[in-house]
């Protein structure tokens, strides 16, 4: 590699440090939900609960997925995007179908948020009265990883009595479905409330050793690490806008020395929070890797450990695994 490559090879890499610090200011509204994707299920597994495409299925999911919509969240239409190699109209499903879903769906989706609607209507213990009763529970896991992010559950009672004449059940369908959709919109707010608390956009890069010179050799300047940074409560504009993931992070056909150069890079990189080592052995290594930055710059960060260390190699993804092996020549 010319002594040009290397130059700009460090530079570029320590811009992978430093890019949180100095990311344009964006709302931190904005920050808080701009690269979250939702999908949104219903949970009819159980034979109580209100089926999938019922008209009270029907206005309360468009009312969750209209107010995660408008918190800025990134919601995606299971049926429209995955209608193509799913039954679409497939009722009482299970939590493990949804995950499948969800991981299969292009673009990536973030969090599954599943919500689970009974109803039924209780008589007057005196009087001839019929009263609806509504309760909607949701909550929401991270799709890659299985990870429980938080649940909501909203119940109404007592509500009006039904009318009289309000027997048939297309008339029972709407009034019920008034309530439901209110209720799937209260249930959609607080949901959005722990999503939002639960992405971290805005603590600083959390970054490794200080002064530490990873690949410092005669051929070209040694990369200088960034010293650690403390959180702050000022959490704008430092670049970190997704939401905290796990990735497994698989180095392959490297030498150890590499793999050490490696480690100590991968804990300075911007909205880095922490890795553990999974399994070592000669040639493999492979780590967890908690971060907030998402996978496409992950990705760009993983290349650029590649350019510096000046060797070739390829960079994978499947899911939230990553595979780095390196091409080796005589």
């Amino acid at each position: 590699m010319s002594f040009h490559s290397r130059v700009f090879g460090a530079f570029a890499l320590l811009a992978a440090f430093a890019a949180p610090a100095c990311a344009q200011t964006v709302p931190q509204s904005d920050l808080m939900s701009r690269n979250v994707t939702v999908m949104v299920f219903s949970d009819d597994a159980d034979e109580d609960t209100i089926p999938r495409d019922n008209r009270i299925f029907n206005r309360v999911i468009a009312r969750i997925q209209e107010s995660l919509n408008l918190r800025g969240f990134q919601v995606f239409d299971e049926t429209a995007v995955t209608m193509g190699y799913t039954e679409a109209h497939r009722i009482r499903r299970t939590d493990a179908e949804f995950l499948e879903i969800a991981r299969s769906a292009t673009p990536k989706i973030n969090v599954a948020v599943i919500f689970q609607i009974y109803a039924s209507v209780i008589k007057g213990d005196y009087a001839p009265l019929a009263r609806p009763k509504v309760r909607i529970a949701g909550r929401m896991l991270n799709v890659q990883s299985g990870q429980f992010i938080g649940s909501f559950e909203v119940k109404e009672f007592p509500l009006q009595p039904l009318p009289r004449s309000c027997e048939d059940r297309d008339c029972l369908l709407e009034n019920i479905g008034d309530y439901a959709g209110d209720l799937g919109n209260a249930l959609a707010e607080t949901l959005a409330d722990k999503l939002a608390g639960f992405v971290i956009p805005s603590s600083p890069a959390i970054v490794g050793d200080a002064g530490g010179a990873p690949f410092a050799d005669n051929s070209g300047p040694a990369l200088q690490v960034a010293p650690a940074q403390p959180a702050t409560a000022n959490t704008a504009g430092n670049g970190c806008v997704g939401m905290p993931d796990t990735f497994i992070i698989r180095f392959k056909e490297f030498e150890d020395a590499q793999i050490n150069q490696f480690e100590s890079l991968l804990a300075s990189f911007g909205c880095y929070t922490h890795h553990a080592t999974i399994r070592s052995m000669r040639g493999l290594v492979e780590f967890t890797y908690d971060t907030s930055s998402g996978d496409a710059r992950l990705s760009r960060n993983l290349r650029l450990l590649l350019d510096y260390a000046n060797t070739k190699g390829t960079v994978s993804q499947t899911g939230n695994v990553f595979e780095v092996t390196q091409v080796r020549t005589r």
